[in-house]
């Protein structure tokens, strides 16, 4: 057999999850009925198997994704509530966006407000790899 070739970013997100799995494990041993269990995660391949896992021990599992974070990146965040139930969903973990509309979006550009201070714009030291 030839073995499967995998890209960095799979990679990455493997051993996310694997970590993920890691410190949900200790939380199990560690909260007490009713706890939140809140963790980073990267959505892809994995997620889903990841979110059922937790609603076995979880009323409620969801995936947030914070507005300070990138629309194109793929991180966001697995909320649990509720330890020492069963979650009664099935599927998909329900998606929230976080934040209101004073939060920073990573997506925009603000305007710098120095409150009288000189700003000097400097170029970039190296130019980006893939523009």
């Amino acid at each position: 057999l030839v073995p499967a070739e995998y890209s960095a970013r799979q990679v990455d997100s493997h051993l996310q999850h694997s970590l993920v799995r890691a410190s949900a494990a200790c939380a199990r041993r560690m909260l007490a009925p009713g706890g939140v269990f809140v963790s980073k995660i990267y959505r892809g391949r994995g997620a889903t198997a990841l979110f059922e896992d937790l609603r076995s021990d979880f009323t409620e599992v969801i995936c947030a994704k914070p507005r300070c974070s990138r629309s194109a990146s793929v991180e966001a965040f697995v909320v649990a509530r509720g330890f020492g139930g069963r979650c009664a969903d099935a599927g998909p973990a329900r998606f929230v966006a976080c934040g209101g509309d004073d939060a920073f979006d990573a997506d925009a550009s603000f305007p710098l407000d120095l409150e009288g201070l000189a700003y000097e714009f400097l170029e970039p030291v190296q130019a980006p790899l893939r523009p």
